[in-house]
């Protein structure tokens, strides 16, 4: 049986998600595009510098990037969305193969030490697999691939 402390966390995330969603149900009058639009344009240069960094910090605490990848899209338009959206993914995902290469791998062994195993293990075995498991399934966090390579 597992305890309870690796669930505590999964249950506070889904809670609230369920809870930001029946929200978002709930006020969905509230939203106006043009305001939403006129308040990006407000911010300049600081909306996509923000999405950019915002992009790259949930890249390094797994956030799915489907999330920000749909966000720079409505945000800033097909075009610059996409450089938005690269930017940000390429320095998180610079930033979580940093931290867990130079400042986080023994932490990281000792705390996932036999998941971690079975990992590097089936990544040896089936490289690509897992590559494409985690690059084109959105659900799971495509930054795992910076932890491996580590």
């Amino acid at each position: 049986m597992k305890s309870p402390a690796p669930i505590l966390p999964r249950l506070v995330l889904g809670l609230t998600i369920a809870t930001a969603a029946l929200w978002l149900a709930i006020n969905r009058e509230r939203f106006d595009a043009a305001l939403i639009e006129n308040m990006i344009r407000t911010l300049g240069v600081g909306a996509p510098a923000g999405h950019v960094i915002l992009f790259a910090v949930a890249t390094i605490l797994f956030v799915p990037g489907a999330l920000f990848g749909l966000a720079g899209g409505v945000l800033f338009g097909p075009v610059w969305g996409t450089i938005f959206n690269l930017a940000g993914a390429m320095l998180g995902a610079t930033a979580a193969f940093l931290i867990a290469r130079y400042v986080a791998a023994d932490w990281i062994r000792h705390r996932v030490g036999g998941r971690l195993a079975r990992l590097v293990s089936g990544v040896e075995a089936e490289g690509w697999r897992f590559v494409a498991l985690t690059r084109l399934v959105p659900l799971v966090p495509f930054n795992l691939l910076n932890m491996r390579s580590a």
